[in-house]
């Protein structure tokens, strides 16, 4: 298995729900869950544009907890 999330497998609703399980011990949750609901929600885009705009934001969410990691370390 992979270390980093990968949602681009699965079907639309397991992506979602996959994504909101990895966002629960965030503390910028508010923000993702209403970028989350917009993505969700818009009418102008494909699932497929859906699932890469939730990959990016998985990835970035990714470098956010490394640097926290690293941050943590460092002092």
């Amino acid at each position: 298995a992979t270390s980093s999330p990968d949602i681009s497998d699965k079907t639309f609703e397991n992506a979602v729900k996959s994504l909101l399980e990895l966002l629960q011990p965030n503390l910028d949750i508010t923000d993702f869950l209403s970028y989350i609901v917009g993505i969700v929600t818009s009418e102008n885009e494909t699932d497929d544009e859906k699932l890469n705009a939730m990959n990016e934001m998985l990835q970035e969410l990714d470098l956010k907890f490394m640097e926290n990691v690293e941050r943590k370390h460092r002092k």
